[in-house]
């Protein structure tokens, strides 16, 4: 009587069945690490924005952006974000911020721009 070798389908169900546990405790695990780095990233983001605040009220005598008030300007007043944006990391090219810059159809170009910073995952 030969005996055949390999394995039986009892063995290998078993094998798929320790795989899908260990597979089932892994993806948590996978998801809380997405979940703290996620975190970690919109953590580091508000902390550049605080430091942002505090070189432009550095370099502006103490006034925080939207302090001050341009009574007859053709812009109006721009975000206290559009303010800090010379002081962000990385540092965005004049575009970004110069309102000399910003004439006629530039200006639309320009408001499109996406800062990234400011984008913050969901």
């Amino acid at each position: 009587m030969r005996r055949r070798s390999g394995f039986s389908l009892v063995e290998v169900i078993i094998v798929i069945a320790i795989l899908g546990m260990l597979l089932a405790l892994l993806l948590p695990a996978v998801q809380k690490v997405r979940e703290s780095a996620a975190r970690s990233d919109v953590q580091n983001r508000v902390r550049q924005i605080g430091l942002a605040l505090h070189q432009y009220a550095a370099s502006s005598d103490g006034a925080l952006p939207g302090a001050k008030v341009r009574p007859s300007s053709l812009w109006g007043n721009p975000s206290p974000l559009f303010a800090i944006l010379p002081y962000l990391e990385p540092p965005f090219p004049p575009p970004y911020y110069k309102m000399s810059v910003l004439e006629g159809s530039s200006m639309q170009k320009v408001g499109i721009l996406p800062v990234p910073i400011l984008l913050f995952p969901d």
